[in-house]
This record gives C-alpha cells, structure tokens and sequence, in this order.
C-alpha cells in the first residue's frame, strides 16, 4: 500500500518493503468484413472469420508489443490487456480464409492506432468489397435471322431477372428492363453462380416468336471483375406464307389450271407486319404462273400483280379477285389462295352461208 507502516527493529534490515504497480490497460477491436451492400458497415452475412489479426508496437514504458489473434464467427477481433502506446493493427490478407477478389474500401492495412491509458478503441475495422463485374445484353426479334442484334430488332421495356448465389454465399435475385434497344445490364454483379431468367409473358413480350439464339433461362459463371455482356436471347418470329396463281382462265371456271398459268411475271408483296416493320418484296411466277412468298410475318399486306410486265398477255381482263388483293395474315399462316385470273377479251366472227340465186353477191 502507498504509504506503508513499518516497525523496525534495532539493528534490523527491512528491504522488502516495496510499491507495486500495473499499468490501466485498454483494449482494441474491431471486425473483419466484406462489404457486399456497401454502406460502409458491418452487416450480418458480411463477416471475415478466422481470419488472423497481428498488434505491433510499443507501449509508452518501452515495451514491444507483438501479439495476434485470430476473427471469430461475427469477423471481430479483440485485444484485451493493451497498456497505453503506439500501436499498428494488421489483417493477413494471405490468410487461407481471407476471401480473394476484394478490395479494401473501409480502413487502411495496416492501420495505426495511438491507445491512451484505460482507452477502448472499437472503431478499428477493416472493411473490403468484392470486386465485381457485369451481366447483359439484349433481347431482340431476329427478324433477319443472322443471330445478331441489329438496329431496330430490340424488344423494350421487357423484364430481366438476375438469380443465383455469389461466391460469399449471398443469394442474388434482381431485375431489371430491358432499354429502348433491347439492352438489358447488371452492374456490380460479384462472381457467382447465376441465372438469367427474360419473363416471356411481359405484357411487352410479342407473341408468336420463337426463341433461336440463347436459352431461356441461362445459367452463367461469371468470375470476378468479369464483364458478361454475350448474354443475347434472339428470337424469331412465327412465319407463313402467301401465294398462288396468276392464270389465263380460258374456260371460264374460275380455277387455274393447267396450261392457264402465266409465267414470268412479277409479282410484289408489300405492307407492315405486327412489329411495324415495313415489308416490300417481289417475286416471279413460275412456268405455271405460280407465285409463293415465305417467311411472312403476321402483318397486313396487299399483293400486286405487275400488269405491265411484257411476260403479262395484253387483252385480257380480271375475273378472279382484284388487283391489288389485300392480304392480313396471322402468324403461322399459309393463305395460298391468293388468285388472280384473267379471261381474254373476246369478240365475234359471222355472218351467213347462202345461195346467190339473183346473182347479186
């Protein structure tokens, strides 16, 4: 005790009379993370276990200090017992079980740290964030069919959702729609396991395609800082057809038939299918005076029969539809009766078979 009583002897040596002390000591914490929302804290699901944590330095009576420990289940670390001093806090990023890919975003390692006397500091944290990547790209009708997106092929406004589980465990489900051209981007996306899921009953998802490009859903692996921006879903639409004989309908019946056709002629298909699209093509009849037009998009057309064409027989008027004939067709159908028959314009010879009696011609 300071002071302390002492009776002595004569003669007597009393050398233990002494005055002990033990530093106030503090302590210094605090967590280990990874900050996958990144708000600069640490949530529950964020935290660094087992990983190893090293305090250097020296005390303010001259000691070195050199002690570790390692984070627990939470991705806290505490030292307890820290006589007041310099310090240094240092996480082991070559630790087994510090997470690759991150980025450290709260703190510096190693971080210094000046304790006073009895002092807590709680606020030493280490925080990283993954480093992450990027998923799309489009959606679009190939109305071409070359497997590309192409100006004017992009579907809007239809919803994407992105699925999965990135490589910290983290369930991952978010969406987003698809832009004016069809494009659709995750950012900010860490490597994981996922899925890219395109709802096809969107009120903006046309009906009546097909898929040709891609898979719906598809599945991915995207590492980290990895831009994916090959995830294309293309699809076709269903096509039908329209055609069929342009003819000379020399008996009159009204169907086409042999040695009636009209070879050679052109032939246009012309107007806008269900995607706005404008169509103008043409063909020609064949030796039966034939026609077909393939892969037609469900749309309103009108069909024109070129009149002027020098392989067209002068003399002739239409008996069988009109020309231009107005077509709608639906996806998927064939309307091959598309007609168009002529019959020629015909006059008359006659007169009598007599006998001259009075011989006057």
């Amino acid at each position: 005790t300071n002071p302390q009583t002492v009776t002595l002897g004569a003669g007597e040596d009393n050398l233990g009379v002494d005055f002990g002390y033990e530093p106030v000591t503090g302590s210094i914490g605090d967590t280990v993370f990874v900050e996958v929302n990144g708000d600069g804290l640490p949530d529950t699901g964020e935290e660094i276990a087992d990983v190893t944590v090293t305090l250097s330095g020296t005390d303010v009576f001259g000691n070195a200090v050199n002690v570790t420990t390692t984070t627990d289940a939470d991705g806290n670390y505490l030292f307890t017992d820290v006589v007041a001093g310099d310090y240094t806090v240092t996480v082991d990023e070559t630790d087994a079980d510090f997470p690759a890919d991150v980025t450290q975003t709260v703190g510096t390692n190693p971080q210094t740290v000046t304790l006073g006397a009895g002092a807590s500091n709680l606020d030493v944290d280490f925080g990283y964030e993954p480093v992450t990547g990027s998923i799309g790209d489009t959606v679009f009708v190939d109305f071409d069919g070359d497997g590309e997106p192409d100006a004017g092929e992009g579907i809007a406004d239809v919803t994407v959702t992105l699925t999965g589980t990135d490589v910290f465990g983290n369930t991952v489900n978010v969406s987003t729609t698809t832009d004016a051209d069809g494009t659709y981007l995750f950012t900010d996306v860490v490597a994981g396991d996922y899925t890219v899921a395109v709802d096809e009953t969107d009120a903006d998802f046309p009906a009546d395609v097909t898929q040709t490009v891609g898979t719906n859903p598809e599945t991915l692996t995207l590492a980290a800082g990895e831009d994916n921006l090959g995830v294309d879903f293309g699809y076709e639409p269903v096509t039908g057809s329209i055609g069929d004989t342009v003819f000379v309908d020399f008996d009159g019946d009204g169907v086409a038939e042999v040695g009636e056709g009209i070879a050679d002629v052109t032939v246009t298909l012309s107007g806008t299918d269900v995607f706005g699209n404008t169509v103008n093509v043409t063909t020609t009849t064949d030796a039966d005076g034939t026609y077909l037009f393939t892969d037609v998009v469900a749309g309103d057309y009108t069909v024109t029969v070129d009149e002027t064409d020098p392989d067209f027989p002068a003399d002739v008027t239409q008996t069988v539809g009109t020309n231009p004939q107005t077509v709608t067709i639906v996806a998927g159908e064939a309307n091959l009766d598309v007609d168009f028959g002529y019959e020629p314009v015909t006059g008359s010879i006659g007169d009598t078979v007599f006998v001259d009696f009075n011989g006057d011609g």
